[in-house]
């Protein structure tokens, strides 16, 4: 399964909540809703159906040893979790969203969601646990559980059948503080329990044979001493108020303040207040309009790659700006004709024209901040469809940026705020573009034309096409090699959406188009590329066929159940299904009949093939299909002779 994680990393999800009454929430509706099913709410008269859901694989509810009948009925549960609770705001059930890693197979799902939910159980709750598997935005299983926890103890002496009081045990694995305080009794229980699901998920993961692991630690908390610290992908609907805060943008008051600055730096030699603007916001220290005069700037630029890297001999008139000011992140340094050097560890990391960052990372060599100098090849490019492309950008004899390469201020920022808006944090503003650092790679983004320097990894490709997404209408023109092209195009065909051709009201594919500069036409793969596409496309239908089959079962077993309570179109139905097992049913005398009624439909599916052999037996004995399938209905006389018990699968 292709993945923009890491190959030793997996995806790890694992929240809690609180259900609350005082949010207008019904647990019957929740209920309702992830298990796929219809349910009635007897306190405010309320019938939730949700049998459509398409996605959910497999539900059930799982209690303490001892419990009453009714704890398995869905709708009883949860109307007496509802009656048990008498504040219009009370917390009536806790809930877990649970992610399960893509590479534990799918026949173990519901064993890794009975372990992760067991400590719960044995702290007095009842469980309501809930499979999904909906399909992500590149059209692969995106799995994942649903558990409702009751959040009182079973007590028979009320009318309810709940605890009057709230479960404190069940507390002490949930609750961080809270209202008990920062240091409250239950301390970190919550991270434990995260913790705990965390080394579950390993354990399915090992037995899997995959060498996928997950975490439960934050990234600040797991790259710890490490200079380069991946960031998390934010949310959307938080970003833009995080990336202001991050980048503290001043608003209308702050600017005025920042002139009087400018001003007075006018008259004043280099402030202290000087060096805290042009060290938080490096584009001042090139910015001529900003008030700052220009030999402070250039002073300010080489005392700070002095104090980062002492000894280093460099022109700092050459220097255009100096990102040095978090002193746990490297240093980057962007010279006047758009080159760029980058501290990696004892590697300088040069990228852009070759010039002055070349000069520049041979300086820091010298000096033995660095044991060798590194330089990123610009060997691709992606452009929105029509657009030119600007020329390889070359040093210029006056030492600056090439014309057709310098881009407005206001431009880059537009840029860069959207690429933060996408969730990219590591984003520099230069005097060329937008440049956003992923791993080893750099894409230098010019408005409608994306350079990239470095190699050509799946997350760079990916961001890639987000931008085109985004803002290229879905049609892009590629340049660079063969590999470099094959990889767009495989992870183009991967991100594709189903949509409805107008033409024809057909469902079918729409992938971002990739039209090849060379040729003018859209690209075509090499052979091993297109097949590769389509051996991850028929693995994708195989895990749809397998969770179908899952979803078969409960269908099957859940027919039987009714068809013993009575129904006599659920009867009908499973002998279109499966009429080994109709004709099993059908030949149950009244006492098994009766017997098999106290059956839950997860017992009956263990038991599906012990079934089906007996139906076979049961055909068998009566010679021929037909003459067996005169065996009559648990409603007809006389009564039906007893069948063989089957024996479980």
């Amino acid at each position: 399964m292709k993945t923009s994680l890491p190959s030793d990393a997996a995806l790890y999800h694992a929240q809690a909540k609180c259900f609350s009454r005082g949010q207008g929430k019904s647990s019957i509706a929740a209920a309702a809703y992830r298990s796929g099913s219809k349910l009635h709410d007897r306190r405010i008269d309320q019938t939730f159906d949700y049998t459509g859901k398409g996605h959910v694989i497999t539900s059930f509810i799982l209690a303490p040893t001892n419990a009453p009948a009714w704890a398995f009925d869905r709708e009883e549960l949860w109307n007496r979790t509802e009656a048990a609770e008498r504040k219009s705001n009370a917390v009536v059930a806790r809930e877990w969203e649970i992610s399960i890693p893509r590479d534990i197979p799918v026949n173990e799902w519901e064993a890794f969601a009975r372990q992760a939910v067991q400590p719960w159980i044995d702290a007095g709750a009842i469980v309501d646990v809930a499979i999904h598997c909906p399909l992500d935005q590149y059209a692969a299983p995106q799995p994942h559980i649903h558990v409702l926890i009751t959040t009182r103890k079973l007590d028979p002496a009320t009318d309810s059948g709940f605890s009057k009081k709230k479960n404190d045990d069940l507390r002490k694995l949930f609750e961080s503080g809270g209202k008990d305080g920062a240091e409250g009794k239950f301390g970190d229980a919550l991270k434990t329990e995260r913790e705990r699901l965390a080394i579950l998920m390993n354990e399915f993961l090992e037995r899997a044979g995959s060498p996928r692991r997950v975490s439960h630690l934050t990234n600040a908390a797991r790259y710890a001493g490490q200079v380069d610290i991946p960031e998390p992908e934010p949310t959307m609907g938080e970003q833009r108020v995080s990336t202001a805060r991050r980048r503290k943008k001043p608003d209308n008051v702050i600017n005025e303040v920042a002139q009087h600055r400018s001003a007075r730096a006018l008259q004043n030699a280099l402030t202290q207040t000087e060096v805290e603007i042009m060290s938080e916001f490096p584009r001042h220290q090139s910015d001529t309009e900003n008030g700052i005069r220009p030999k402070h700037q250039q002073n300010f630029k080489a005392s700070l790659i002095q104090s980062r890297l002492p000894g280093v001999n460099v022109n700092s008139n050459d220097v255009y700006m100096v990102e040095a000011r978090d002193p746990k992140k490297p240093v980057k340094i962007q010279m006047r004709d758009g080159g760029w050097v980058e501290m990696d560890g004892r590697k300088a990391l040069v990228f852009g024209p070759r010039g002055q960052a070349d000069k520049l990372a041979a300086a820091i060599v010298s000096a033995d901040h660095a044991d060798y100098v590194e330089r990123l090849k610009e060997h691709a490019a992606l452009a929105k469809r029509g657009k030119v492309l600007r020329p390889r950008q070359q040093a210029t004899p006056s030492g600056d940026v090439a014309p057709a390469w310098k881009m407005p201020e206001t431009a880059v920022e537009s840029i860069a705020d959207k690429w933060r808006s996408r969730g990219y944090t590591n984003v520099l503003e230069g005097a060329d573009g937008v440049y956003v650092t992923l791993g080893a790679t750099r894409i230098q983004d010019l408005g409608d034309e994306l350079r990239v320097h470095g190699k050509a990894s799946e997350a760079a490709i990916n961001a890639l096409l987000a931008k085109a997404d985004d803002e290229f209408g879905r049609e892009v023109e590629i340049y660079g090699g063969q590999a470099f092209k094959d990889a767009v195009w495989l992870q183009a065909q991967r991100q594709a959406v189903t949509v409805r051709d107008p033409a024809t009201g057909e469902m079918k594919l729409d992938a971002i188009k990739i039209y090849d500069r060379d040729t003018g036409r859209l690209y075509e793969p090499s052979p091993a590329i297109r097949a590769q596409f389509e051996a991850d496309r028929a693995k994708l239908d195989a895990q749809a066929l397998d969770l179908e089959g899952i979803k078969q079962r409960k269908k099957v077993s859940d027919l039987m159940l009714e068809a013993a309570n009575g129904s006599k179109d659920a009867l009908t139905d499973l002998r279109e299904r499966d009429y080994h097992l109709w004709l099993l049913l059908t030949n149950f005398d009244e006492e098994q009949i009766s017997s098999f009624r106290t059956e839950t439909i997860e017992s009956i599916e263990s038991q599906l093939d012990g079934f089906r052999a007996v139906g076979r037996d049961i055909e068998s004995e009566a010679g021929t299909p037909e003459s067996a399938s005169q065996a009559p209905s648990p409603d007809d006389e006389p009564k039906p002779r007893k069948a063989k018990q089957p024996t479980p699968a």
